[in-house]
């Protein structure tokens, strides 16, 4: 939990829902490495059961302090001392796998988050005030890439509590080191994940729903999420929240092949017929854009098929709607809130799956941040290839 910064009232907002929700003798725990406001300690605990109730009015957090808890405080590391949040991560990592072993583990990164980046200027997640820094993506893969090596086995879900971070490029990032990811391509609520909500679940249901089926409780858990969320924002006044979850092994099997031979046959017609290019970027600055420069992927596809069928190119919007369809294996479950429902023509709700790709509306947009891109995993796969030439061929090569 990166907290410091203007978020510290409600990372104690959350951990009371957190002890609210946690039984002595539950199927699960929960262990916090927590950075507060200034440059001293660090603090590592695992939160204990405490049924006082959850406050929902934020002026209490601001007086709250770690001692109106219920903590088994475990290790308390001075942050003058220590090596910067990529170190503070895995050793947290190895520390909670050794003294907490579990069958499935869940990684929550709480605290702002800008998309995808390397950690410098625009990007990145759990951004610290003192001393200034964050976790960029590259840094990230390369944290659960130790991790792994070191233990063996994958995080079963990455949780992003923080905004903009549910991505392609993000995923690809992060695929090798786990099964799932759940997070929002769009600004989200200070209030984050009802945690609250998901202990209960975790608790009281999830044994017995996967017990019924061939998939894992992991598995279960991250469809559910997007549910509770929903469930938890339905009476507040902020009703824009999306969040969804993937399976990163369909990602890679199902929905990146047919993404890259769209996009190939894109690029074949390109070099036919240069002017092609037009119609195209009319269709594309069409679909709506996050912070970020980021664009929901399905919506992106259902455009590009809309403009297919317009033009009477049916084998491409076949090959569109083919890539949305291989889209669908991998997002298990997704949602958005109501502010989206007036938007209809704007948002093709059918196609809306809350997860996103970096598609600059201008040429300088693209220059401000393609180096960054270039570097990513994303954009070193095969199955990226011809995006990237697309991309080139849209800012680099055009005829605007």
């Amino acid at each position: 939990m990166q907290a410091d910064n203007d978020l510290a009232p409600y990372a104690m907002w959350d951990l009371r829902e957190i002890a609210a929700s946690t039984k002595s003798d539950g199927r699960s725990k929960t262990i916090i490495h927590l950075d507060l406001p200034g440059i001293d300690k660090l603090y590592e605990f695992e939160v204990l059961p405490d049924q006082t109730e959850i406050d929902t009015n934020l002026a209490q957090y601001k007086k709250s302090k770690l001692q109106d808890y219920n903590l088994k405080f475990l290790r308390t590391i001075d942050e003058r001392s220590s090596k910067g949040q990529e170190e503070q991560l895995l050793d947290f990592l190895n520390f909670s796998n050794k003294n907490y072993p579990s069958k499935n583990t869940m990684l929550v990164i709480w605290g702002h988050g800008e998309g995808y980046g390397d950690g410098t200027q625009f990007g990145g997640v759990a951004i610290d005030q003192n001393p200034s820094g964050r976790l960029g993506i590259p840094q990230l893969e390369k944290v659960l890439a130790n991790y792994y090596l070191l233990n063996n086995e994958k995080i079963s879900i990455i949780a992003m509590d923080a905004c903009l971070m549910q991505t392609i490029e993000v995923a690809t990032a992060l695929e090798a080191k786990s099964k799932y990811l759940v997070g929002s391509t769009q600004i989200q609520n200070f209030q984050g994940l009802p945690y609250h909500l998901i202990n209960n679940y975790v608790e009281n249901e999830l044994e017995q729903e996967a017990f019924k089926s061939d998939s894992g409780e992991d598995y279960y858990l991250v469809k559910k999420i997007p549910a509770l969320i929903a469930k938890y924002y339905e009476n507040f006044e902020f009703k824009s929240e999306t969040a969804s979850s993937l399976s990163v092994t369909e990602l890679e099997n199902s929905f990146m092949p047919a993404f890259e031979k769209l996009f190939f046959e894109i690029n074949l017609q390109l070099r036919r017929n240069p002017f092609w290019i037009f119609g195209l970027q009319k269709a594309l600055g069409e679909v709506p854009f996050f912070l970020g420069q980021t664009k929901d992927i399905s919506l992106m596809l259902a455009k590009l098929e809309e403009h297919f069928l317009g033009q009477g190119l049916v084998d491409f919007a076949l090959l569109s709607a083919s890539a949305q369809e291989a889209l669908k294996y991998s997002i298990i479950s997704y949602t958005y809130g109501t502010d989206y429902h007036g938007q209809a023509d704007q948002y093709y709700l059918g196609s809306f799956k809350a997860f996103g790709i970096w598609l600059p509306n201008s040429k300088h947009q693209y220059e401000l941040r393609i180096e960054k891109f270039r570097n990513s995993i994303a954009y070193s796969s095969k199955y990226f290839k011809s995006y990237r030439a697309f991309l080139e061929t849209l800012f680099e090569r055009s005829l605007l």
